[in-house]
């Protein structure tokens, strides 16, 4: 899954979903945020510092997008709190209620 959330208001920009992290994956999520974007408007993009996200053509998408590209510390997970998060809000909510289990027989 690849979202862009705006960290000011929380609201989702963009998402993508595929059984695998590839190029189409991040492409489809940027080409969903360039949709989204009002014209003049040049954010900053934030991400951790997955392999995708260090590749030319993702580097080149967003350049061509007018973005400002940030990335996380290497090991530093409080760099990027807000997208970590929302994917433990993502993964609680949308995982049915397990019960527990009281004893095994």
């Amino acid at each position: 899954m690849s979202v862009i959330l705006d960290q000011a208001t929380k609201e989702v920009l963009a998402a993508s979903v595929s059984q695998s992290s590839n190029k189409l994956l991040i492409m489809d999520t940027l080409s969903q945020l360039e949709d989204n974007l009002p014209n003049n408007f040049n954010p900053i993009i934030h991400s951790d510092q997955g392999w995708h996200y260090q590749l030319d053509y993702y580097r080149e998408k967003i350049d061509s997008l007018g973005l400002i590209q940030s990335m996380s510390r290497k090991g530093n997970y409080l760099d990027n709190a807000p997208m970590e998060s929302f994917f433990h809000l993502f993964k609680v909510e949308s995982q049915p209620e397990i019960k527990k289990c009281k004893n095994i027989s």
